[in-house]
């Protein structure tokens, strides 16, 4: 996953206030990580996601045509301390 200063870089690369190898100058940077959270935090007033992907590769072996890898999602029961499979 791209850091903050990796997405505010790119940014100011394509939106032309730096060029291709050049470094924003530490106020530069600052102004964009300020407008990039003001950004966020409006996506969060209206509710709005920002999700993330994360690839996994598996391998089988070969004499099995399936395999249960994880429980989907669970719940944690305060009263009981324990956890159910939802």
């Amino acid at each position: 996953m791209a850091s903050a200063g990796e997405i505010i870089n790119s940014a100011l690369r394509l939106i032309g206030v730096v060029a291709e190898g050049e470094t924003p100058s530490p106020e530069t940077s600052q102004d964009a990580l300020a407008a990039m959270n003001q950004m966020i935090d409006s996506w969060n007033t209206e509710r709005l996601m920002i999700y993330s992907t994360q690839d996994q590769v598996f391998t089988w072996p070969a004499d099995e045509i399936q395999r249960q890898t994880c429980r989907l999602a669970s719940r944690w029961l305060p009263s009981s301390n324990t956890t159910a499979l939802l």
